[in-house]
């Protein structure tokens, strides 16, 4: 990883505890951080710690100036602020079918768009042993349901555990770049 800092806002969820802070990207993107076999955990400046169904600002909340969690406890990932994709990926696509989608992970409800290659399934997107990345991100996400009491807002990107997904929706239809902007 690079030496560029990028600090961006970060909710991390586990099943039982939400993180608030700040997350250095090192100018990659988050799912690929967390996808990263080399490293087991991420690490979090100036977080706030709360238990699942407290707010951040109750007393039960702690503060870290640098926290350690491990990666495979996150289930999902919240970006506040910048996007996900940094400015030197943005002519380095590869071809993905959006298609809307509900997802159901423990405590949480999520709708929005995935991005996913062609030839995945529903069925093929739940397999573990599949060849997908342990992590995908999710856009235009609307949270419906939540034990961690999230604020009520809209996200621009999450990123999801795919082994922590209990159930699953992909629309049948794709959706366009335009209907994505709307």
């Amino acid at each position: 990883m690079d030496i560029h800092q990028v600090s961006t806002k970060i909710d991390l969820l586990t099943h039982s505890h939400r993180f608030a802070g700040l997350i250095d990207t090192h100018g990659y993107r988050l799912a690929d951080i967390l996808n990263d076999a080399t490293t087991s955990i991420v690490e979090l400046e100036d977080a706030v710690v709360s238990s699942r169904g407290t707010r951040p600002d109750e007393v039960q909340s702690l503060r870290s100036a640098r926290l350690l969690v491990r990666k495979q406890d996150v289930l999902a990932a919240f970006l506040g602020g910048n996007h996900e994709a940094p400015i030197r990926r943005s002519n380095n696509r590869i071809e993905r079918r959006r298609r809307g989608a509900m997802i159901l992970l423990p405590a949480l409800m999520l709708s929005g768009i995935v991005h996913l290659p062609s030839r995945v399934t529903a069925e093929s997107f739940l397999v573990a042993n599949s060849l997908l990345p342990s992590y995908l991100a999710l856009t235009n996400v609307a949270i419906h349901s939540s034990e961690f009491l999230l604020p009520d807002v809209s996200y621009e990107v999450a990123i999801i555990r795919r082994e922590w997904i209990e159930a699953l929706e992909l629309s049948g239809e794709l959706v366009s770049n335009d209907s994505v902007a709307q």
